[in-house]
């Protein structure tokens, strides 16, 4: 029995090997044009691939990462220019090279925008089919302003009440009933025929909700469908997205990308995409050194075949998408407000785009100096000393195919996808402090609740928020930690909040609120990053007395202030509206005033410097004390007061402040007598003597700072 046994197990063994030696015989090498983006015509440099139509007889609820290559391929080539060349272009000689046969080639690109029915919410496509495979490959927003407007077009739910992303909804009908003509034309199969359905961008939506919709409405088998996405858009607030019926669908996304974390899922905004989301690596989800020194070259090596420069990550994972999300939720509070709110944001953005030439904005020509990408290019390279060159391009390179192609084709499925998502925290209530690494280099820096931004440095990221909040992420691999602190006397509440995100940027789980108390005696520390990725609660150190003492001695804590420039306005109890400037920090402070008489009592002109300096009592409570040296002209004389003013004002908002004063002006015998005369101050406060002669002459003010 033991001898049969082994004799069956070896014989499995060789039938196994055999099997995978006939699957290796019918692969074939295939190479692949690709379009760079911004340009129209493919480069002589072709990728290589490997092709093997037995990989659609496996199952397509696994993921198979050589589909996806040659998917993700067939996707770039989509953009390729058919329309002056209809019989000859990389989509038809790519088909041809895939086993289909000229006649079953129909490229869908001669699209008419002025149809009554249809209008912009139409897409190019192409179809071809061997004797097993059909491939469905839908190409992304072109370089016209037609199908921008529909990838806006969202859903205006008092008009139309679906749950669907309208503009990718329509061009999906189109391609729908496309498919199905072209079925029964070819005289395919729909029980057998397998189908390879891809798309970039706006085609990677509608090729997400074209496989939804076979799969719904049961026209091909689910196990028979192979769908791969890249940077898909969301397409749908329906609550089934993850119901194990989609599972044949992939959507590939890259978490520094933009677009695949729109229309938001955030608040009421609930936009998700069907079937299974993998996430390429990126610095912030996998170990840094690992993706600095062994991935980033392999995919660069390749990035480079195709676009001639190297790739431009942004190096913050999905910090920026989140934050952009964070901002049009906080903008439209759901898809009605977006069409109908008062920012009106939908017929905004239309605007914007029927007057944009979208041609000149992502593919501007070398020698064409007055597009608007160089206008704008021009602009920010001469106010940020040439970083936002290098930010430019990351902006293309987070949603270009070639980013994705070369991610999928350098690295292997192992290495090429991260699951780690990330976690951020909103601080609330303008402390002072910086966050350092786990070696203690400091790599950001915030003041009064504001972020230093010429301070950050990666892997760090972080941005103001509203009035009195900034927001901090970090990566899901290092841990660091935040140093806090606040210059008021007494204790002053601090609000922290944790967000945590999934490796798509999704937001997961928020833990709000979380007071702690600080005042100018101590130091508060946050352990932040990994080890936050997974807490729902925010735990402080508390450092104080010589431990403080060198933390504010290494990092320079306190001789960090703002220079600010505030302006003021007031009105005093004399009868003048007064006007400046502050400028400085808040430790000492310049002042410039000068005022009117309301009521036109003399004709004075007054200018009055001074130097001043500010403590937070506690909370929104600021106490401000000023010397001023009043230089008074009135008709022909010249007078100087001097003055103090001792204020309390009020923070409804992080610049604006509201204030009561109490002012002394002091005078002096002989020396400004005519200053006081009843003619200048008709309305003036009884006055004080402190000497024989000198007196006080006291007034209020209120006024308001900004």
């Amino acid at each position: 029995m033991t001898e049969r046994k082994s004799f069956f197990r070896a014989l499995l063994s060789i039938l196994i090997m055999l099997s995978i030696s006939v699957t290796a015989l019918q692969a074939k090498t295939i190479p692949f044009e690709f379009i760079p983006f911004g340009s129209k015509a493919p480069i002589q440099k072709q990728i290589p691939l490997e092709w093997n139509e037995n990989w659609l007889q496996e199952s397509s609820f696994t993921y198979n990462h050589d589909i996806a290559r040659v998917a993700c391929a067939l996707s770039d080539i989509a953009y390729a220019d058919v329309l002056s060349q209809p019989q000859d272009n990389p989509i038809v000689r790519t088909y041809l090279k895939l086993g289909a046969k000229t006649e079953s080639i129909r490229t869908h690109y001669d699209i008419n925008y002025d149809d009554r029915v249809w209008g912009n919410d139409q897409c190019a496509f192409s179809l071809a089919h061997t004797d097993s495979i059909l491939f469905i490959t839908i190409r992304g927003t072109p370089f016209n302003t037609n199908e921008w407007l529909s990838n806006i077009n969202i859903s205006n739910a008092t008009a139309n009440e679906t749950s669907l992303h309208e503009g990718f909804l329509k061009a999906t009908f189109q391609v729908h009933d496309a498919v199905m003509q072209y079925i029964k034309s070819e005289k395919l199969d729909a029980r057998t025929i397998r189908l390879l359905i891809t798309g970039h961008s706006r085609g990677a939506a509608v090729a997400n909700l074209l496989a939804a919709c076979f799969a719904t409405e049961n026209e091909f088998p689910e196990e028979h469908m192979f769908a791969y996405t890249f940077a898909s858009p969301n397409v749908t607030t329906g609550k089934n997205t993850n119901s194990s019926q989609f599972d044949f669908i992939w959507n590939i996304v890259n978490a520094e990308d933009i677009v695949p974390t729109l229309p938001p899922n955030r608040k009421k905004w609930s936009f998700s995409k069907y079937g299974k989301t993998r996430v390429l690596v990126n610095s912030w989800n996998t170990d840094q050194t690992t993706y600095e020194e062994q991935l980033l070259p392999k995919i660069n090596e390749l990035f480079t075949q195709i676009q001639g420069r190297n790739y431009c990550p942004f190096e913050t994972g999905s910090f920026i998408p989140v934050q952009i999300t964070m901002m049009l939720t906080g903008i439209t509070k759901d898809v009605d407000d977006y069409y109908n709110g008062i920012a009106r944001v939908h017929k905004k953005g239309a605007s914007i785009l029927e007057k944009t030439d979208m041609e000149s904005v992502f593919a501007p020509q070398p020698n064409e100096k007055n597009s608007v990408m160089d206008k704008i290019t021009a602009f920010l390279r001469k106010r940020t000393g040439g970083v936002s060159d290098y930010a430019a391009i990351a902006v293309k390179d987070m949603h270009a195919l070639e980013t994705y192609f070369s991610y999928l084709a350098a690295l292997s499925e192992q290495e090429a996808f991260s699951t780690l998502g990330f976690s951020q925290i909103i601080i609330k209530g303008m402390p002072d402090g910086f966050v350092q690494d786990a070696d203690g280099s400091t790599l950001l820096r915030f003041q009064e609740g504001r972020v230093q931004y010429t301070s950050i440095k990666l892997p760090v990221a972080a941005r103001d928020k509203g009035f009195d909040s900034i927001v901090i992420g970090f990566p899901a691999t290092q841990n660091f930690k935040i140093v806090m602190s606040k210059t008021s006397l007494a204790p002053t509440a601090i609000k922290a909040t944790i967000e945590h995100y999934d490796a798509a940027g999704n937001l997961v789980q928020t833990h709000k609120n979380q007071k702690f108390y600080a005042d100018m005696s101590k130091l508060y520390v946050i352990d932040a990053g990994a080890c936050t990725l997974a807490d729902d609660c925010i735990y402080t150190r508390t450092l104080t007395g010589a431990e403080k003492k060198k933390i504010v001695r290494d990092t320079g804590l306190s001789e960090t202030q703002n220079v600010r420039l505030t302006f003021e306005v007031n009105l005093n109890t004399e009868g003048y509206l007064g006007y400046g400037i502050h400028f400085g920090p808040a430790k000492i402070y310049a002042t410039l005033l000068s005022s009117t008489d309301v009521f036109n009592h003399a004709r004075v002109v007054d200018i009055q410097p001074g130097i001043g300096t500010q403590m937070q009592i506690t909370g929104p409570l600021i106490f401000d004390m000023e010397g001023i040296l009043k230089c008074t002209w009135l008709s022909d004389d010249f007078a100087v007061i001097p003055s103090v003013r001792a204020s309390l004002s009020f923070l409804p908002f992080r610049r604006v402040r509201i204030f009561a004063a109490g002012c002394a002006d002091f005078k002096i015998d002989g020396f400004n007598d005519h200053a006081f005369a009843s003619s200048v101050r008709p309305i003036s406060m009884s006055m004080y003597s402190i000497a024989d002669d000198v007196h006080i002459a006291p007034s209020v003010q209120v006024g308001i700072r900004f």
